[in-house]
């Protein structure tokens, strides 16, 4: 884009519509999980399934909910009704990542939930605070996670 438009005004709608063009056109697809063709029916979103295959960013990071504000209220619902689109997307909120050997660590030293398959649920209040992040100290776990 530079070469082409060297004195190209950047707010210029149309030029920041041409450069998005052309970046999209080196791109085959965003969805190559096919998420939205997992949501697109109302009623049957596969909630599960789309969980399983969502990556925000490509890493072995897992994303816990943590017991924050009313947290622990949302997990019960999700536990009683289970999920709707609109009580995950409140669950989000209250929700960090850990590495894949932090969530192992976690997980071996009971500190683990699972209220509904493939979500994990920090239960103990005293492991996250909303200054520092999340903290794991136990015999097992000799550090503190800042997310």
């Amino acid at each position: 884009m530079l070469r082409m438009h060297p004195d190209a005004d950047w707010f210029d709608p149309d030029v920041i519509k041409e450069y998005y063009a052309l970046l999209y056109k080196r791109t085959p697809t965003f969805d190559s999980q096919e998420i939205c063709r997992l949501s697109e029916t109302p009623g049957e979103v596969r909630y599960e399934e789309i969980a399983r295959r969502f990556r925000l960013i490509d890493d072995e990071g897992m994303t816990l909910v943590v017991n924050y504000a009313d947290a622990g209220s949302l997990i019960s619902r999700l536990k009683r009704v289970g999920p709707s689109r609109a009580l995950m997307r409140e669950l989000g909120q209250f929700t960090v990542s850990v590495t894949r050997r932090q969530f192992e660590e976690m997980r071996r030293a009971g500190m683990l939930d699972e209220p509904l398959s493939g979500i994990y649920y920090v239960e103990d209040p005293m492991l996250y605070d909303c200054k520092s992040g999340l903290k794991a100290g136990n015999e097992y776990l000799e550090q503190t996670f800042v997310i």
